[in-house]
């Protein structure tokens, strides 16, 4: 006889990373003014502990050759996510613990050469 396992929700909910520990929304959000080609970086230092669940970013002009990264401390979380049409929003399939003094990098590499500014949010629990 073979045997199999049953599995379910031991108190309704699943377990870090897939759910968060946290309960307190904060969006922090940021613009960068790109004028020519090249890769434009900003950081953004996370002063309290958390959870990272998302990132929106949108531009003044989408290009087909544009495309931005996201960095928690140098490891890359998002890479060569290229701009489309419309303003993006890419929520994780694991909440990203982030510490208090870590950093947070968004790049956005302008290959299409046109002047443009660039915006993005980050959602995160605390």
């Amino acid at each position: 006889m073979s045997g199999f396992g049953i599995g379910y929700l031991a108190g309704g909910r699943l377990d870090p990373p897939f759910m968060p520990t946290k309960v307190k929304p904060f969006i922090k959000g940021d613009t960068l003014q790109v004028s020519v080609m090249g890769a434009y970086r900003k950081d953004t230092p996370i002063t309290r502990d958390g959870e990272l669940l998302s990132v929106a970013v949108g531009c003044s002009m989408y290009e087909p050759k544009d495309y931005w990264n996201l960095y928690l401390d140098g490891d890359i979380i998002c890479e060569t996510v290229y701009t489309k049409n419309v303003p993006e929003g890419m929520f994780f399939l694991a909440v990203i613990p982030v510490l208090a003094g870590s950093t947070l990098t968004f790049e956005f590499v302008n290959n299409g050469g046109r002047a443009k500014y660039v915006w993005w949010n980050y959602q995160f629990l605390r």
